[in-house]
């Protein structure tokens, strides 16, 4: 929901500098000067947490936590394990975001008619 949010702050305040631009005389440089940096930062922060969005998605889809991908070949299950094979407990795309995103008896329709494949 960050990411929604500085969309929402990003555009805010590109409107307000449009709306100020367009005006004769309206605010001093220096507030105009202010809300450039400010826009630049929250540009910069959009950038980092739709990164960060992006690759817990793609952990998320491959069923692999952030520390077994940081220190694969340090933790004591996975050392003898190949990582390019993939996680061995990856299931499959749908398996894999069902376990993610559902706790045993709260999951969605949509999930269950999808992984209707069975499994643990």
């Amino acid at each position: 929901f960050q990411v929604l949010e500085l969309a929402w702050f990003l555009l805010e305040g590109a409107s307000a500098l449009f709306r100020r631009a367009g005006r004769r005389g309206s605010a001093p440089e220096g507030n105009n000067a202010l809300l450039c940096i400010g826009l630049l930062l929250i540009i910069l922060f959009a950038i980092m947490v739709s990164c960060l969005l992006c690759f817990h998605c793609y952990l998320a889809s491959v069923n692999v936590t952030t520390w077994e991908n940081i220190t694969w070949h340090k933790i004591s299950y996975l050392v003898k394990l190949d990582p390019d094979s993939g996680s061995p407990f990856s299931r499959g795309l749908l398996w894999n975001l069902k376990v993610y995103c559902c706790v045993a008896r709260v999951c969605p329709k949509f999930f269950r008619r999808l992984c209707a494949c069975g499994g643990p």
